[in-house]
């Protein structure tokens, strides 16, 4: 209620939640042919600098077009593909758009055991869990690749084949090439102030995510992108993995041992900056400054 009296309604970010579950003015859902159903994205109110699809408006016949022969992108082009293993199939494509080239990630998750297969026909796949987490960490300002449409070939209940594209972020690349990048071609004392500035970023992303009630199962540093122009910023990928984390959960040692682990190998690497990694994090108002320290003993086991 306001100074009046009078009550007013706002948007939350759950109800926007919902929101790209359903046909609107900013997300729509389609059928398309041999039994392929999708969720698209067309526009949004909210436009970044580095996500050009957020400055497109985008018609539901435009995608219909686009998405005629979802499976296309996998076999055309193999010179495009990111991934070819037992747990996906990952190519990069364009989009023409009346506006400009779209360049898109697609991603086609394929079960490696009998349990996930039948996790995959009896449950939501995990293309649909990838929609859902992206534009949840979007609408609670955690920068992400921005989903754009989600694919499903169901027969019956079950569903047999999922697509998930989202945006490329052009110029970015994973956390572990960057570092290894920089190790190569830059003097010891220009790596580690860039190794620095990176760390306090890292910490900031890691905090925030946990403080808006997200947990990554799989938070290693070939899944956070790093754009470095023209500011550094930080991206989530491989949203599949997000999960919500319980009431009360903090001090998430299995993501951070993820993530450490993945970055044990990348030369220029030490402890200290893994040290300091947990000093950025744990800095809270009000914390104690020493908390890094309790919470390394509990992360050098795991």
């Amino acid at each position: 209620r306001d100074l009046h009296g009078t009550k007013h309604s706002f948007p939350t970010r759950r109800s926007s939640d919902r929101r790209a579950q359903r046909s609107g003015r900013y997300y729509a859902r389609l059928r398309l042919p041999n039994g392929w159903r999708a969720r698209v994205y067309l526009q949004t109110k909210h436009p970044t600098g580095e996500s050009r699809a957020s400055h497109l408006a985008i018609s539901r016949q435009w995608w219909a077009e686009q998405l005629a022969q979802p499976t296309r992108w996998l076999t055309q082009d193999a010179s495009a593909s990111c991934k070819d293993s037992h747990s996906a199939q990952v190519r990069r494509a364009l989009l023409s758009h009346a506006d400009g080239e779209l360049p898109v990630i697609i991603k086609r998750p394929l079960a490696r055991n009998w349990r996930r297969r039948v996790r995959q026909w009896l449950f939501p796949s995990r293309a649909v869990r990838g929609w859902e987490r992206g534009h949840a960490l979007l609408n609670r300002d955690l920068p992400t690749a921005r989903p754009l449409a989600c694919l499903e070939r169901k027969v019956g209940p079950f569903v047999r084949d999922a697509l998930l594209i989202t945006e490329a972020v052009p110029g970015a690349i994973d956390v572990e090439a960057y570092l290894r990048g920089i190790h190569v071609a830059r003097r010891p004392i220009e790596y580690a102030r860039r190794k620095h500035r990176l760390t306090r970023q890292l910490a900031t992303l890691l905090r925030r995510f946990e403080e808006r009630g997200f947990a990554h199962r799989d938070c290693k540093a070939g899944n956070i992108l790093v754009l470095e122009q023209p500011a550094l910023r930080l991206f989530w990928v491989d949203m599949d993995g997000v999960r919500r984390s319980a009431r009360g959960y903090q001090q998430p040692i299995r993501s951070l041992a993820r993530l450490y682990a993945s970055l044990d190998a990348v030369p220029g690497v030490t402890r200290t900056d893994c040290a300091r990694l947990l000093k950025h994090y744990t800095a809270r108002w009000g914390a104690d400054v020493l908390a890094w320290r309790k919470l390394w003993r509990e992360l050098e086991p795991a």
